[in-house]
């Protein structure tokens, strides 16, 4: 039987204190692996699949800002792995050629467009865009809304020479916006 209250029974003598700072040596070295990883896999490229999303071949993909940069980018990216993309974006130009490049790099895969503008729409304006998509099953959704256009002001600046109005502008852009998608 186990006499010690502290200790579980599958100690049959009190531990020493090497056995305790073994113990809590291991913890610690445990723990703190645990952390590095969990931190370090942020930046490992782990094959994350993309294919949950898309097992029905109705799946589409809406990007916002997807007429250039990282937007056009990541829509390339999903039309690769086989979604159908929705376009949104404010110039209806950059997004017909978009759409145009990508229907022909991926013929079997298609792609609508909407032509909203984000900074300047109102909430109605948004909703009715969106009727247009209404019947199509979006799994993916990518925010990539946003940008300042500030009369006077130079496109790119460091952060620091940026106000705070300049700043929650751009956050409210992006959250407003998704809110009416």
């Amino acid at each position: 039987t186990c006499s010690h209250l502290f200790w579980p029974c599958i100690f049959t003598k009190m531990p020493s204190i090497g056995t305790l700072l073994q113990l809590v040596g291991l913890t610690s070295v445990v723990l703190t692996t645990y952390r590095i990883l969990s931190n370090v896999s942020l930046w490992l490229p782990f094959n994350t699949s993309l294919n949950r999303y898309n097992r029905d071949p109705r799946a589409w993909a809406l990007v916002t800002g997807a007429s250039a940069g990282i937007g056009r980018g990541l829509t390339e990216e999903l039309a690769a792995k086989g979604f159908n993309v929705i376009l949104l974006g404010h110039k209806c130009d950059e997004l017909q050629e978009t759409r145009d490049s990508f229907i022909a790099k991926f013929p079997d895969t298609q792609a609508r467009i909407l032509v909203v503008d984000a900074a300047q729409a109102s909430p109605a304006e948004i909703e009715t865009a969106l009727v247009s998509v209404s019947d199509l099953q979006i799994t993916v959704l990518v925010n990539n809304v946003g940008g300042m256009q500030m009369i006077g002001a130079p496109r790119f600046r460091r952060l620091d020479q940026y106000s705070a109005e300049d700043l929650d502008g751009v956050v409210f852009l992006s959250a407003r916006f998704m809110a009416h998608v």
